[in-house]
């Protein structure tokens, strides 16, 4: 079991995640890892499974995407394992926000004009972080997944909306909210996905998205407000 001694909290500044990269005996770059931190972690951290290209893409779709938010990074997630999509992750940061926090999606379902530390979405995302930093939602284990097929993506998808629909239940949001706003973002994803970047892309990734968003939404249907724990990305493919 690998692990790393998180810094002082000024020097992490209010970040969410940490990216550690690792180096062998030779000096060489290693696989990765990306850690949830949530508020007030100190002392050790278990670095879980490392994973070197998957990790890359998902810094860069974050990047470009211009926010560490959960919820998006956890739909970032969901693109990235739909085939094909990986070796442009950094296309798909800014659609996967648009659809999570911009004006038409998923928080503008959850919370119409509101906004804040107090809205449903914001607590959906301090959740869906815990959840992470619990392994219920076991990152080091997703990005490690082999390359899956679409029925596999599907499945990791029911899964990743089984996970989401207790996190929400944590955060007093019931499934049903919850399909609703997942509906609003893939419909940011499916329109503007299409006119602006997926006619740019290989024709079949588009469908492969729809695969993965579809078995998300499942997962959400399936759970009611009684998700039982979940460890994402622990059971073999």
């Amino acid at each position: 079991m690998l692990g790393v001694r998180l810094p002082s909290s000024a020097a992490l500044d209010g970040a969410r995640f940490l990216v550690v990269e690792l180096l062998d005996p030779s000096g060489a770059s290693a696989p990765g890892a990306f850690v949830p931190v949530p508020p007030g972690a100190t002392g050790a951290i278990d670095l879980g499974t490392p994973s070197s290209a998957r990790v890359q893409s998902l810094v860069a779709a974050l990047q470009t995407a211009e926010t560490d938010d959960p919820l998006v990074l956890a739909y970032c997630l969901l693109v990235l394992r739909a085939p094909g999509v990986l070796p442009y992750a950094l296309f798909f940061g800014p659609l996967v926000r648009e659809a999570i926090l911009g004006s038409q999606g998923f928080a503008a379902e959850m919370d119409g004009p509101r906004s804040g530390k107090d809205g449903r979405t914001a607590r959906l995302a301090e959740s869906v972080l815990a959840a992470m930093a619990s392994r219920r939602i076991d990152l080091g284990a997703w990005l490690a997944a082999g390359n899956p097929s679409p029925a596999q993506v599907e499945a990791m998808g029911r899964e990743l909306g089984t996970a989401l629909a207790e996190a929400g239940s944590r955060a007093g949001i019931g499934a049903t909210t919850l399909m609703a706003a997942h509906g609003r973002a893939w419909e940011v994803v499916r329109t503007r996905g299409q006119r602006e970047l997926l006619g740019l892309l290989p024709r079949d990734l588009g469908a492969s998205i729809e695969v993965a968003f579809r078995g998300l939404g499942e997962g959400l249907a399936g759970t009611g407000d009684r998700a039982p724990p979940i460890q994402l990305g622990a059971r073999s493919r």
